[in-house]
């Protein structure tokens, strides 16, 4: 090229239709509930447990008959899970929440690594809406702690009708 730059608006100007964060007017989430959740059809939750170093909120092996909502169920996979709900008017956002969740397990990656590779491992997310247009965000900070303990991230969104 003989000299001249070439830049593309795109790259180097935000895109107006990605605020940074959420807009003033959107309101905090109502509810928000984060579970870690660990399933897989030789999950044993003792041995997770130990790992771990937590007593989880829920946990069952695969094939394990669980009582739910006055109805036998058979455990179609193996599961442990802990849960922790937040609610709205604390101050906390999912952002918050995640962190409080991941603050009570070790941060030792061979464990993370290790689990992940013999179970499929996640953050689940509730986020209950009380309003019509309500929002949250997360620092690259919590995507960075998802992301070195090898943990995906789903998202339930419930309205608020």
């Amino acid at each position: 090229m003989s000299g001249h730059t070439i830049r593309d608006p795109a790259v180097t100007m935000p895109s107006p239709y990605l605020p940074a964060v959420s807009p003033p007017d959107s309101g905090a989430v109502g509810r928000i509930t984060a579970s870690l959740r660990i399933v897989g059809d030789d999950v044993d939750p003792d041995t997770i447990t130990a790992q771990l170093g937590i007593s989880p909120t829920f946990a069952a092996r695969n094939g394990e008959e669980i009582w739910s909502r006055g109805v036998t169920l058979t455990q179609r996979h193996g599961v442990w899970s802990y849960s922790l709900t937040e609610r709205a008017g604390s101050g906390d956002e999912l952002d918050d929440a995640i962190m409080r969740l991941l603050a009570r397990f070790p941060v030792d990656e061979a464990i993370w690594s290790a689990l992940a590779a013999a179970h499929a491992v996640g953050v689940a997310c509730g986020l209950h809406l009380t309003d019509a247009n309500q929002g949250t965000d997360l620092r690259p900070s919590t995507l960075q702690a998802l992301a070195a303990r090898h943990l995906g991230l789903s998202l339930d969104i419930y309205s608020a009708a």
